[in-house]
């Protein structure tokens, strides 16, 4: 071999037994590391492991910047890839006009993965940025011997396709096995995939109709909660509410309370619809009650699913049932292109289960059931002039904007942009083929009107060439106009690190660790924890058995402004805060794992965070911001965020969008 050296691939259920002896046989001068996981509990114990066995000629890949990296490339050309995908013409038709679903006016290719490309609920994409990673690792340097110790079948069975490539030679090291549930079902699960598939539609489909006679039991007949004059309906996240208003039975919209008092004061009604989302660890069962006690102080409001009529759902299956067969059949002409760059061959296993996972299973059925419960409630609400939902690019918003094409058209469907965009949130984003209009029932449903939130997010938005953008006041960040205009203090005023948790349970999970091991114990400034919802630090740090007050640590359950304007930095993996805490001049550091694809919304605005990669990084970046060091001024950071969110706490463009129409 012109050289010896191995290269060892492995995630979270690697060990490194044995590895001496290998390296003896082939007599390998040094083994590279590439790891494909962020755990630094795994990584110390590989660490320990190699030196054990008298390893002591080690280099470990960089891995987090080079997934970070083939995530930019993947960003470049996915949306190019989905529309080939859709576009695919099989016979007469594309595949986009097989999936139309007869009676619904849309196609369910737009409920799949494939049109969708949301990080958040698959790995794929992931999956394909690693394998690239690794590519480029093989192709830098020529290696005797490739080990492979990766949990996931369809990822090792593409990284062996990789290697194989390159006739090097390769063998698969045993795995740590938790003995878990997951792991003992995988092989039956990627065995049969389809039976499993359908078997968790069936399970969507029965707890549809649970919650729909839930809402039925709980609820006055809709007839009662209908509203004589022309409502405005807006369809929302529930319970999504301020807390203290709901405890005196009183709806406070979280996302839009302004926007809420400016149309009472204006005498413009507001009949919501009511989407359920486990906010604040709400049950089903919860949410109808806490609606129940809105609807007898006057609220009109309605679930989803009570539209949705016993026949409405044996039609739905079988909708469902014929798209089980357009999915069986089409598979088998549409390989090439599921396989087309930027996803390659190896990727095959891959795109099979992403379309099962689309068609076959809850995904699939779940826009079904979806379409038809909006149908039956335009058919229902038939006095409504406008309709405003967030804007997010999901399936439930395409089967919400056909639905309103369908059986009121007159009604104006607004979809306004709540949040931040991340560039990396590849559903908010498609190829202009995409969202040209051609009058078809295949084309992508789009609202009447998209509302984004300010300049940068209007630009970003308009690469997709999206029709009737139009830039209105950010509704969620308001209050930032007092922030803005207040003077700020000095970073040397300022001895706190805030550290930002998100929906995503790992990522909170990874940040104490990150925090941890780079500083064991809070000496020189504060190290404050500040929750999400969903995954409260102290919950958190309890499951793990850590005192967070003996290493120094605060775990805060204040409003995140207050904690912001004590921090000279937050930290954090995904979150909106980390454009708020520009306002507040602090500076921002995001880490980068290898096996989290990075949502972080300043992506593409590089000059306005600090990126780390390792342990030994984030004391050196904290240690210089709390010496004085920033990347920007704070004037700029707040020009920054008045780019990125119109702030006027008249909305006055939003009251002249709504009463330009209801004078019509």
């Amino acid at each position: 071999m012109a050289n010896k050296d191995i290269l060892f691939i492995f995630d979270s259920s690697a060990k490194a037994g044995k590895i001496a002896d290998l390296m003896a046989r082939r007599g390998a001068k040094q083994l590279d590391l590439f790891p494909l996981t962020g755990d630094l509990s795994i990584l110390q114990k590989m660490d320990a492991s190699l030196l054990r066995e008298g390893i002591k000629t080690v280099f470990r890949y960089d891995t987090s910047a080079l997934v970070d990296e083939q995530v930019s490339c993947l960003r470049e050309k996915i949306c190019k890839w989905s529309a080939d995908i859709g576009g695919t013409k099989v016979g007469q038709k594309n595949v986009r006009e097989w999936f139309l679903l007869p009676g619904c006016g849309v196609s369910a290719w737009w409920f799949s993965l494939f049109a969708e490309k949301n990080p958040f609920k698959t790995d794929v994409f992931l999956g394909i940025s690693q394998i690239r990673a690794v590519e480029y690792a093989l192709n830098k340097k020529e290696y005797g011997l490739v080990l492979i110790a990766i949990s996931t079948r369809n990822l090792r069975q593409a990284l062996k396709k990789v290697v194989a490539k390159l006739a090097i030679p390769v063998e698969i090291v045993p795995l740590v096995r938790g003995g878990g549930l997951k792991e003992w079902s995988e092989p039956l699960f990627n065995n049969f995939r389809l039976c499993i598939d359908i078997l968790r539609g069936f399970k969507l489909f029965f707890n549809f109709i649970k919650r729909k006679n839930i809402v039925k039991l709980y609820l006055p007949p809709r007839k009662e909660r209908l509203r004589d004059s022309n409502p405005i309906l807006f369809v929302t996240y529930f319970p999504l509410i301020e807390e203290i208003p709901a405890q005196k039975g009183i709806f406070r919209n979280r996302y839009a309370p302004a926007l809420q008092d400016k149309l009472k004061e204006a005498g413009m009604p507001i009949t919501w619809i009511l989407m359920y989302s486990p906010i604040d660890r709400f049950s089903f069962v919860d949410a109808v009650l806490t609606a129940k006690r809105f609807v007898d102080n006057g609220e009109k409001l309605f679930f989803c699913e009570e539209f949705l009529s016993f026949k409405d759902a044996a039609y739905g299956l079988s909708l469902w049932v014929r798209q089980i067969c357009v999915g069986l059949f089409l598979f088998n002409f549409i390989k090439e292109p599921l396989v087309s760059a930027p996803a390659g061959e190896e990727c095959g296993p891959f795109m099979k289960s992403l379309w099962s996972e689309s068609f076959y299973g809850p995904i699939g059925l779940g826009g079904i059931l979806s379409a038809l419960s909006f149908r039956k409630m335009f058919k229902e609400i038939k006095n409504a002039d406008n309709c405003i939902y967030y804007f997010e690019m999901q399936p439930w918003e395409h089967t919400l904007n056909s639905a309103k094409n369908k059986e009121q058209p007159g009604i104006r469907n607004i979809g306004f942009q709540h949040s931040s965009i991340p560039k990396n949130s590849f559903n908010y984003f498609y190829d202009r083929s995409e969202t040209r209009r051609t009058s078809s029932h295949a084309d992508l449903p789009l609202p009447d009107v998209i509302a984004s939130s300010g300049e940068i997010t209007q630009d970003l938005l308009a690469g997709s060439g999206y029709p009737a953008v139009t830039r209105l006041e950010s509704l969620r960040y308001l209050y930032f106009d007092e922030i803005l205009s207040s003077p700020a203090s000095l970073s040397k005023e300022r001895r706190t690190l805030v550290v930002v948790g998100s929906g995503i349970k790992e990522e909170s999970l990874r940040l104490i660790a990150l925090i941890r091991s780079a500083f064991p114990r809070a000496a020189s400034f504060e190290i404050c924890f500040k929750g999400h919802p969903s995954f409260p630090f102290e919950e958190l740090f309890k499951d793990l058995g850590i005192d967070a007050k003996e290493h120094g640590y605060i775990v805060n359950h204040d409003d995140i402004s207050a904690s912001l304007k004590k921090a000279f930095a937050v930290i954090s993996l995904s979150s909106t805060v980390m454009i708020e805490a520009l306002a507040f001049g602090c500076e921002v550091i995001v880490p980068v794992y290898p096996d989290i694809l990075s949502l972080n919304p300043l992506v593409g605005f590089e000059k306005y965070y600090h990126k780390i990669t390792d342990k030994e990084e984030l004391a050196r970046t904290v240690e210089k911001i709390a010496n004085g060091y920033s990347l920007c001024d704070i004037r700029e950071y707040r020009d920054f965020v008045r780019k990125y969110w119109d702030i006027d706490r008249g909305i006055p463009g939003w009251m002249k969008l709504l009463n330009a129409r209801e004078a019509i």
